[in-house]
C-alpha cells in the first residue's frame, strides 16, 4: 500500500511544516527493509498490504489495509519512546498526500490502474487528569513543550558513470544517518517491473564512502559487500532481527543499499552532526559499470518542535 504514496506532508494550524517526505514510497520500502524487525513484518504484512494477499487480488474488488503512520512520517516516531504528541501540535493540522503514478506504484503484465476510496486516519486519544493537564498548559504557555522526532530529506539523481559523486544540498543541525539506494533506471516507470528493488549488489558494487567536512564515515572506504552489509544492517539495529545468511543473500540480490550512522554517540538518539555549506555531506559510490541508475539518498536528521498554546515552531 505504501507504494501509492509519492509525497506526504503535514502542517500545523499556524502553517509551520512539521514533516515532509518526498519519494515517500521509496523511503518507506527502505525503512521496512532496514529498520523494522522481520518478525513484525511477517506478522502484520497482510494488514499493511505488504506482499501478496492470500489467494491473490481480484480485479474490481475492494480491499482494506491499515498502514501505521509511524512508517510514513517521523512525526509519529518520537525519539522518546512512548511520548505522546501534544494536542496543540496536531489540533487543526493539515495532512497532504500526493499519490504515485500507476506505472511505478503497481506491478502488472497487462497494465493497470487503481483507486483510493475513503481514506481514513485513526488516532488514539489520551485524556489527562486535571492536575496533569494544568502543568502541561502552564509549560506550554511559558516555555513551550518540546517534541523531538526524526525527519528525512530525499535526494534523487540519475547517473550512468561508474564513479558517482554527489553533495547533499540540505542544511541541518543534527544529522544522524544517511542511506543510499541505487536502483535500475529502466525499472522506475515500467509497470511490468518492481520499481522499488535496488540494483544487484554483486554486479554493481566496488566501494563507497561518505564525507562530512574533513571527516569520513566510516573512517575508511568500504570496498567489499560483507563490510557494506554489516555496516548497513547495524544502522537501525536490524542485525538483531535478521537471519544473516538468508538476508545477506537478499541484500546482494535486490535489497542492496549503502548506509552509515553519523551520530556522535550511538546510545544517544538525538545526537548527530551538523550539515551545512561549510560542512557539506558528500556521497561517493563506485558501481564499477556504466549502467543507468537512479540513486536515492536519504538523509535522516533530528527535528525539534516547540509547541505553545496557539502556535508551534520547528527547528531542524
Amino acid at each position: 500500500v505504501a507504494n501509492l504514496f509519492r509525497e506526504v506532508r503535514i502542517q500545523s494550524k499556524n502553517g509551520a511544516e512539521l514533516d515532509r517526505v518526498e519519494h515517500a514510497n521509496d523511503w518507506i520500502h527502505h525503512y521496512l527493509m532496514t529498520c523494522v524487525p522481520a518478525e513484525k513484518i511477517n506478522e502484520y504484512a497482510i494488514n499493511w498490504g505488504y506482499g501478496q494477499v492470500p489467494g491473490g487480488m481480484v480485479a474490481g474488488q475492494s480491499y482494506v489495509f491499515t498502514l501505521p503512520l509511524s512508517f510514513i512520517l517521523g512525526l509519529f516516531r518520537p525519539y522518546v519512546k512512548g511520548q505522546k504528541i501534544p494536542p496543540q501540535l496536531l489540533s487543526g493540522a493539515r495532512l497532504e498526500i500526493q499519490l504515485e503514478n500507476a506505472n511505478k506504484a503497481l506491478i502488472s503484465t497487462a497494465g493497470g490502474s487503481y483507486r483510493v476510496v475513503r481514506p481514513e486516519i485513526l488516532l488514539m486519544e489520551h485524556t489527562l487528569n486535571d492536575n496533569s493537564n494544568k502543568v502541561i498548559v502552564e509549560n506550554s504557555a511559558n516555555d513551550g513543550l518540546e517534541y523531538a522526532y526524526p525527519r528525512v530529506f530525499t535526494s534523487v539523481e540519475s547517473s550512468s558513470v561508474a564513479d558517482f559523486n554527489s553533495q547533499i544540498k540540505k542544511a541541518v543541525s543534527q544529522a544522524t544517518a544517511v542511506y543510499t539506494v541505487p536502483k535500475p533506471s529502466a525499472q522506475q516507470s515500467d509497470i511490468t517491473q518492481d520499481s522499488f528493488e535496488s540494483v544487484a549488489g554483486a554486479a554493481n558494487f566496488v566501494d563507497y564512502s561518505y564525507r562530512i567536512g574533513s571527516n569520513y564515515f566510516p573512517h575508511q572506504i568500504v570496498d567489499n559487500e560483507s563490510d557494506a552489509f554489516e555496516i548497513s544492517s547495524n544502522v537501525c539495529g536490524k542485525r538483531e532481527h535478521w537471519s544473516p545468511i538468508t538476508n545477506s543473500s537478499l541484500y546482494r540480490l535486490n535489497l542492496f543499499h549503502m548506509s552509515v550512522p553519523i551520530k556522535k554517540e550511538n546510545d544517544i538518539s538525538a545526537s548527530g552532526l551538523a550539515v551545512n555549506n561549510s560542512t557539506s555531506l558528500e556521497v561517493r559510490y563506485n558501481s564499477g559499470n556504466t549502467n543507468a541508475k537512479t540513486i536515492y539518498t536519504f538523509l535522516e536528521y533530528v527535528t525539534l518542535a516547540r509547541v505553545f498554546l496557539s502556535q508551534c515552531s520547528v527547528k531542524i
